[in-house]
């Protein structure tokens, strides 16, 4: 049956890519389905889309979509793929999920929330990050007291900090990009779940830092002043470490060089004098980071009124009381 569904499909692909055609073109057309847009009304004049499934394998019809997906993914880096080689990764891809399927392993909760990660750092994609891209507002702040016109000013503070970092090479696609970043984001919700007092990774750096020399430390950088010239190591987390205002804050997940990274603020203490130039730059990188946590607690706020809730709080509550007991150390032998 596979080797009928792949001569089947060959005949459709090459077909395909006879002229006027190409496998580019068509991958091209079909990239607004990947868009961030909301399914459009269709009304009386809009063509019906095609029910035929593009093949069905171990019982699952496969749509269109799932092929013109395909397409875009092999047109990316080349302007003439193999159709050979699309079909046969796009059925070998099928038949491993089958064999998932067939397994259950989609209702693993490991997976559901993998994709759950996925659908969230998608969601915040297309609407929560075109929102940090607005336009800021300028209103002036009467109140502010003017800076004095001199070139030195109080120094800036020495930062203890801790780091989850996620490699990501400078040329990874945005999904390869977006699923590193969805990783630290679930890192950054376990931070809660620290022992209390614990203000650096701690065994969260293991689980989720790819970093060779910290992350089996806590993700601990040791302290640090505000010049990033003195320290091989990426700006992107000395700028967010900065910004952090108390022990044990967390910056967003933020995209350096050739990583993504998470930063947590150790500890703080007084540092040298520095010129008035330098504490400008970091409270303008505090604002941006203000702005951003103001931006995004807006975006969750919307979110609960959006979406409806409704909790069955007698079974969590038993469920979690059930968790309690299966947790409790036993009890020693008298």
């Amino acid at each position: 049956m596979a080797r009928s569904l792949r001569n089947d499909l060959t005949f459709a692909l090459s077909s395909i890519m006879k002229p006027p055609w190409s496998l580019t073109a068509l991958a091209l057309g079909m990239l607004a389905l990947t868009a961030c847009e909301r399914p459009k009304t269709v009304d009386a004049t809009t063509p019906e889309p095609m029910d035929e499934p593009i093949a069905v394998i171990d019982g699952r019809s496969i749509p269109i979509e799932k092929l013109q997906a395909e397409l875009i993914h092999f047109t990316r880096g080349t302007s003439s793929p193999d159709s050979r080689r699309v079909l046969e990764n796009f059925i070998e891809r099928e038949q491993l999920v089958a064999r998932a399927l067939r397994m259950g392993l989609d209702r693993d909760p490991t997976v559901q929330r993998a994709i759950e990660s996925v659908l969230i750092a998608k969601l915040k994609e297309c609407e929560l990050e075109p929102r940090f891209r607005e336009p800021r507002v300028e209103v002036p702040d009467h109140t502010r007291t003017p800076t004095p016109d001199h070139h030195q000013t109080a120094p800036p503070d020495e930062v203890r900090l801790a780091v989850l970092r996620l490699e990501v090479n400078p040329k990874a696609t945005n999904d390869q990009t977006r699923r590193a970043e969805s990783r630290l984001e679930e890192a950054r919700i376990q931070v809660g779940k620290l022992p209390q007092g614990t203000t650096d990774f701690g065994g969260l750096a293991a689980e989720y830092s790819e970093d060779p020399s910290t992350r089996l430390r806590g993700g601990d950088l040791g302290w640090l002043a505000a010049d990033p010239s003195k320290y091989n190591l990426d700006p992107a987390i000395l700028i967010a470490g900065m910004a952090l205002l108390k022990p044990g804050d967390v910056s967003p997940v933020i995209r350096g060089r050739d990583a993504v990274y998470l930063v947590r603020l150790a500890d703080r203490r007084p540092g040298r004098r520095a010129t008035l130039e330098s504490s400008a730059s970091l409270a303008q990188h505090r604002d941006h980071i203000a702005r951003r946590r103001s931006i995004e607690e807006a975006f969750l706020e919307e979110t609960r009124r959006l979406i409806p809730v409704s909790v069955n709080t007698g079974l969590v509550a038993r469920v979690m009381a059930q968790q309690a007991t299966e947790t409790l150390p036993p009890r020693p032998r008298l």
